[in-house]
């Protein structure tokens, strides 16, 4: 289940940006991202169609400061092109903002964030559906002792696809429109200068707009380590528990389900000997499905991402991925069980501190239970251009 999320800058933090104009600071990125080719642009089990593909996207990080008041926001606007199948294309657009007030002891704050996108949603959606998202919410933050700290947060998201787009024969506005409501309280324990402990729960409601019987109510408890950036390790690594309950049970094929079960988000990246860089994920929680039999999958995904200097400025990238998507048995259908597997690796050069020219290839396969209607392969050789003013 995603949420829509601003800039999380702190008050306080950050670097200053490339521009500066008085309270204003800027800093503009452009990027020419995986353009090449993809052996299987549609990404189906048979009748394979390959093409030229790649996009082009600007991106502007903002801070503006106002008093005691912070502003953060980051937008970015890309044109994503196919040589043949003009069907694909599409220009996409994110912006994203939050505001902080640095008071006396609490730290308010407010966030909005607002895209239109044409891409894959997730693993199980295999076309490019356009949709609308957006986000809000506030929260309170602040200190009970000068190791102990306290946020409360309210956030609303809803999730639009345009009509007329429909995969398996399911409509996809039919089956995910929604407005999501969730409340979270958190207490965070500082327990070095670069190691905190958190702990969190909160409760939300799925509502989808075309079919009330898919409603859910939710419950989620989480618990972690946060690591300082400057750490030997950094990121974040949390295990919680999540229970779903639907909100109109009547039996009915296709309505919502409960869950519970643990889940996991892990974020971590740590760097031997300054030259080789190791980046790893993991994460298990539920995503709705598009499926009219089986209304959500427990999706379980990790990967390890190593990046290695060579020579001078020529980095080597390997990376490697496995997802499991597990659909449990229902009324209407037998249980299923999907696996993604993705390798690749490439070649990149530093140009400059914040420029980098990249060349990769990908091997992406996908097996099921299911049988082979969900099976595919995909291959991709591209390079990638990113550029900072």
């Amino acid at each position: 289940m995603s949420v829509l999320t601003a800039p999380s800058t702190a008050h306080g933090q950050g670097t200053a940006g490339r521009f500066v104009l008085g309270p204003l600071q800027w800093t503009p990125t452009i990027q020419l991202r995986e353009a090449g080719i993809d052996s299987n642009v549609f990404i189906t089990p048979d009748d394979v169609r390959q093409d030229v593909s790649g996009s082009f996207l600007s991106q502007v990080d903002s801070m503006l400061t106002l008093g005691i008041g912070r502003v953060s926001t980051q937008g970015s606007a890309e044109y994503v092109y196919f040589d043949r199948y003009k069907s694909q294309r599409s220009v996409n657009g994110k912006v994203s903002s939050r505001m902080d007030f640095a008071l006396s002891r609490l730290r308010p704050a407010a966030t909005v964030a607002w895209a239109h996108l044409k891409e894959r949603a997730n693993s199980e959606i295999d076309i490019r559906a356009p949709r609308r998202d957006l986000g809000y919410g506030a929260s309170l933050g602040g200190r009970l002792t000068s190791r102990l700290a306290m946020t409360a947060a309210v956030t609303h998201d809803a999730t639009a696809y345009d009509a007329g787009y429909a995969f398996r024969g399911a409509d996809l506005a039919l089956q995910l429109n929604r407005d999501t409501t969730n409340i979270v309280v958190g207490i965070r324990a500082d327990i070095s200068p670069f190691t905190s402990f958190f702990i969190d729960g909160g409760a939300g409601r799925d509502g989808f707009t075309a079919q009330r019987s898919r409603n859910t109510d939710n419950f989620r408890a989480n618990a972690g380590l946060q690591f300082a950036p400057d750490a030997v390790i950094s990121g974040r690594a949390s295990v919680g528990y999540h229970k779903m309950q639907p909100q109109h049970p009547t039996g009915a094929a296709g309505e919502a389900s409960s869950f519970g079960g643990f889940t996991s988000t892990v974020g971590l990246g740590y760097t031997l000997l300054g030259v080789t860089r190791f980046d790893g994920r993991f994460q298990r929680d539920t995503t709705y499905s598009i499926s009219t039999t089986q209304p959500f999958y427990l999706s379980t995904a990790g990967g390890l991402d190593i990046l290695q200097t060579l020579v001078g400025p020529l980095d080597l990238a390997l990376r490697g991925s496995r997802e499991k998507m597990a659909y449990a048995v229902s009324p209407t259908a037998a249980a299923r069980t999907d696996f993604i597997d993705t390798f690749g690796g490439g070649l990149s050069v530093r140009i400059s501190t914040q420029g980098r020219v990249g060349v990769n290839y990908d091997d992406m396969k996908r097996r099921s239970t299911g049988g082979a209607l969900f099976n595919y392969a995909r291959r991709r050789i591209y390079t990638s251009v990113t550029y900072g003013f």
